[in-house]
């Protein structure tokens, strides 16, 4: 951390596994898992991929090919350590990745499911969670989804150790709108189709209007499109936790801010791992030296209460008021 009290922002930026800027940790040690988007891959053996393949089949017929939606089976458990960070965008999810793959010496996996070439970062992609239990190597994946019953069964039926990280909403608004700014300063180096693929289905124009709008015009049009997708998202996992439907572990955004040390030390203890003190110190450091400076933004909380005007908060109110009652609504802000 830099002064006391101007914590380096962990993660106000997203989208970890899409980018090739953040491509920290060791290698991929296991051919078989392709790196998405990675081109040519490595071919096996025919020996070793008729192995592979009939371990995928065998895996698939005591999983029920996964049915989603379906009852939850008896989960798919091995020695492996796979964690999934889902985190609310603008919350971390990024640095908080990024430091338990360090910490725990293992590859970032991309788990985001592709279509056409478009990343859905909403989903998880259940033929590379088959690859990585039937591979047997723990990894770490990192995805923007919310709790809703089809994520919920594959981190049940694929052991997902799952950490999420959180943010007060108008907080999250005002930084990803900051990050609107930037892009609209800099279109050379745009990278919204990469930060909002959380946003299901975006059409072209949508982001037009992003990179057009100005002032207190692009911050409405921001409080609208994704006010209701972040209240989703934290009363999905909150939901999840407080009912056990899957071990969830909360980083809030303020913990981390305030002492980063200690929510990676608390993470590692919940999955399972004897925090080394020395090794986080490392990992830390070396984060600072050479993750991007997106990645390490300073953030102030309550900025989001400051900055926006009256009728914006109000309007945020109102979207909560869709998914919640008034007091949950303003534990959220």
């Amino acid at each position: 951390m830099g002064r006391a009290r101007s914590s380096v922002n962990p993660g106000d930026a997203t989208g970890v596994d899409r980018s090739r800027r953040l491509s920290y940790g060791p290698a991929m040690r296991d051919e078989r898992i392709d790196r998405q988007g990675s081109g040519r891959r490595k071919r096996l053996p025919a020996a070793a991929r008729s192995g592979f393949e009939a371990r995928l089949l065998r895996t698939l017929d005591r999983l029920g090919a996964a049915d989603i939606g379906g009852p939850a089976g008896r989960p798919f458990r091995t020695r492996a350590r796979n964690v999934l960070v889902c985190g609310l965008p603008k919350s971390g999810s990024s640095f908080v990745t990024l430091a338990l793959a360090q910490s725990l010496g293992v590859p970032l996996v991309p788990a985001a499911l592709t279509r056409g070439g478009e990343v859905l970062d909403h989903r998880l992609n259940l033929a590379r969670l088959l690859q990585l239990k039937v591979a047997r190597r723990d990894s770490i994946s990192a995805l923007h989804a919310v709790a809703n019953a089809e994520t919920l069964h594959l981190v049940r039926t694929f052991d997902l150790r799952t950490v999420v990280t959180t943010r007060p909403i108008l907080d999250a608004l005002v930084s990803l709108r900051d990050h609107v700014r930037r892009d609209q300063r800099d279109v050379s180096r745009l990278s919204l189709p990469d930060t909002l693929v959380f946003l299901p289905y975006a059409p072209p124009h949508f982001y037009r209007m992003l990179l057009t709008r100005k002032g207190g015009a692009l911050t409405d049009l921001i409080v609208e499109a994704f006010a209701p997708w972040f209240f989703q998202f934290l009363l999905s996992w909150e939901h999840a936790r407080r009912t056990k439907a899957v071990p969830v572990h909360v980083i809030p955004y303020g913990d981390l801010a305030r002492d980063e040390r200690s929510a990676l030390t608390r993470a590692l203890e919940y999955l399972g791992v004897e925090p080394d003190g020395e090794r986080i110190g490392d990992v830390l450091r070396n984060l600072r030296r050479d993750a991007p400076p997106a990645l390490l933004n300073v953030g102030v909380a309550g900025r989001g209460r400051r900055t926006l005007t009256r009728e914006q908060i109000g309007r945020v109110r109102a979207i909560g008021r869709r998914f919640a009652p008034r007091e949950v609504v303003e534990s959220l802000l």
